[in-house]
């Protein structure tokens, strides 16, 4: 009875610290990173209000995006409507477009960080060009990568014109996932 006893005592013994071993196991094991890809002009987004476009949310959180003029402004929040991060920063005098497209960044399947090109430009680089075309290619160029709330350590730019920016803005993301302000 006695061995019995004993040996139930083990087998829980190591059940439970095989459990807690498995925990730190999948806290410590690197998440599996993936991307959704959204079109701000296509059918999932669309115009709330005058110049205010809002596209469908996912994992909790949404693009917003405003016009004025020749400024573009995005913004993330989340669904309740708290504004989580402005992007991109930029100066007095500029002017910024989006490229239209933007890529959200998730571990295990949650949104930890938003990336997406913008175009940088002044009135006077824009009258310069003389072209009415609205091509903003010419301009310089940033890509933009922005956490979401619980990371906003992960807040890059970089010269979206180098080579493999796209890539680039993955792995700032991805490598920063961890690390805390």
């Amino acid at each position: 009875m006695w061995k019995m006893k004993c040996s139930i005592l083990i087998l829980v013994a190591f059940c439970v610290g095989n459990v807690y071993s498995q925990k730190k196991l999948n806290k410590s094991r690197t998440p599996v990173f993936t991307s959704i890809y959204l079109n701000t002009s296509g059918k999932l987004c669309k115009q709330i209000e005058e110049e205010i476009f809002g596209c469908k949310p996912v994992g909790g959180y949404r693009i917003m995006s405003g016009y004025h003029s020749l400024l573009e402004q995005m913004w993330i929040e989340t669904v309740s409507g708290k504004e989580v991060a402005r992007i991109p920063s930029i100066e007095a005098g500029q002017f910024t477009r989006n490229f239209g497209k933007v890529e959200w960044r998730l571990a295990n399947g949650k949104p930890f960080a938003l990336i997406t090109r913008f175009a940088i430009f002044t009135y006077e680089e824009m009258d310069a060009s003389k072209d009415l075309t609205n091509d903003h290619s010419k301009f310089p160029q940033v890509m933009v990568v922005k956490g979401l709330t619980g990371f906003e350590q992960i807040d890059f730019e970089i010269d979206a014109k180098t080579k493999d920016a796209n890539k680039k803005a993955r792995d700032l993301a991805d490598s920063n996932y961890w690390k805390k302000q």
